[in-house]
């Protein structure tokens, strides 16, 4: 039987746009099965992983040049962003069904779209109500398992709904394509910041993430003169990278500059498998500091910072949370001593503030003195470097009353003090996308 959901997914770049409708050519069937067969060019030649319009209709042809049929399949697009994987419904006949509603979304001209993304809060509602619809909330990591590339590997198993399978040809209600759009939020729920991969099997969906444990069986590798200078090897021979437990003691692993596996030390923002941001202490040798306070907040149990009182601005914020924050900034002298200028520098959108596009940012900085020793980046109790960071961001929303929604693009620190970003305009090579504070 050929293909549907079974077929292994190739990497055929969607080029609708690109194809010339073919009016010479002719069919060859080379059997025995029903789909072995192949559109022969004027010259011989034939399409292979990629799409061809033949007498006002898409097929797509595999790596052997022979029709896909019978199924959803899904194919690389290009896009202005790179290029994504999309669904698409072949018939029997292999021609592409355009126009068609399934339960989660419809289909276009680029492809299967859902009708919600994952953005909005309406959208999570959506979602959230789906994921119980279909019983996949229920749905846990069941097994970790070895692959055949050595790794380790939690599973998930979502079981197809309401004959959702069916060789992957349902085409209309509950199909495959739901059920991975669906199962795909569940994973969103579970792993927000993790990537894995779904395979479509018979019966069911399988997903797979790299499994590193929360509780990590390895060694230490010492690969420099300090304390830091080492990385954790797993036990089946893979360096160790982001949050870890090692031995009862958390870990924050580099993965991002040069791919180290070095602990980080002092305060640490980074994502685990949560919603949230997580912003933690981490000492000198790497491990992660609990139950301790600083001079505008506290960490708990969970190593994770709070601030005792909220400062997004006047008018999100309680009349004694403004009056905490008034004192504390008059208490550090940042209602005077605060310096104004105009910062212009060229960044990705991978780098501060996020994606891969290179852009030109102006931003208006708020630079501040620190206090209370506050410059030794290792102190974690008293007044530290986050608390003034905390407090010099509540006095720049204090410049800025009438913004409910102001952005604070970057808060961080130099070698005299810290200092606040509020991004006023970044230009892209398309033009400029720009939003002035008054």
């Amino acid at each position: 039987m050929k293909k549907g959901i079974f077929t292994v997914l190739m990497a055929a770049v969607l080029s609708m746009a690109a194809a010339l409708s073919a009016y010479a050519g002719e069919w060859v069937f080379d059997g025995p099965e029903y789909w072995q067969k192949w559109y022969k060019e004027d010259d011989g030649s034939r399409t292979i992983s990629d799409w061809k319009q033949i007498d006002g209709k898409w097929y797509h042809f595999d790596y052997n040049g022979y029709l896909d049929v019978g199924g959803w399949f899904r194919y690389e697009v290009k896009n202005e962003n790179g290029s994504s994987w999309e669904w698409f419904y072949l018939d029997d006949s292999g021609v592409w069904i355009e126009n068609l509603t399934t339960d989660t979304g419809h289909m276009t001209p680029k492809g299967f779209r859902t009708d919600h993304d994952f953005s909005s809060k309406e959208d999570k509602e959506y979602w959230n109500a789906k994921v119980q619809e279909y019983g996949y909330d229920k749905i846990e990591v069941s097994e970790v398992v070895r692959g055949d590339d050595g790794y380790k590997y939690a599973v998930l198993h979502f079981p197809y709904i309401d004959n959702a399978g069916d060789f992957g040809k349902k085409m209309t209600g509950k199909t495959v394509a739901d059920c991975k759009e669906v199962a795909d939020w569940r994973v969103e729920q579970l792993f927000p910041y993790f990537d894995g991969k779904f395979f479509e099997k018979k019966d069911e969906l399988e997903f797979r993430i790299l499994y590193w444990g929360k509780e990590s069986n390895g060694e230490w590798v010492q690969d420099g003169p300090y304390p830091t200078d080492r990385y954790f090897m797993l036990n089946w021979g893979e360096k160790a990278y982001n949050y870890i437990e090692i031995d009862g003691k958390s870990y924050f692993l580099d993965y991002k500059n040069g791919k180290t596996g070095h602990p980080c030390t002092g305060w640490k923002s980074y994502l685990y498998q949560d919603f949230f941001t997580y912003l933690s202490f981490f000492d000198e040798y790497g491990g992660r500091v609990e139950n301790f306070t600083t001079d505008t907040g506290h960490v708990g149990q969970d190593g994770n910072f709070c601030l005792d009182h909220e400062n997004n601005g006047p008018i999100l914020n309680s009349e004694e949370d403004n009056a905490y924050w008034n004192a504390k900034i008059q208490e550090y002298g940042y209602d005077q001593n605060m310096k104004e200028s105009t910062e212009s520098f060229t960044d990705s959108e991978s780098g501060i503030f996020g994606g891969e596009t290179e852009y030109e940012y102006t931003v208006r900085r708020y630079s501040f003195p620190f206090v209370g020793g506050a410059e030794d980046s290792m102190k974690h109790t008293g007044v530290t470097w986050l608390d003034c960071c905390k407090v010099a961001e509540a006095r720049v929303r204090q410049l800025y009353p009438s913004v409910s929604d102001l952005k604070i693009d970057s808060t961080g620190r130099n070698r005299d003090g810290v200092y606040v970003d509020v991004l006023e305009s970044k230009t892209a090579t398309s033009g400029v996308v720009s939003r002035s504070w008054s």
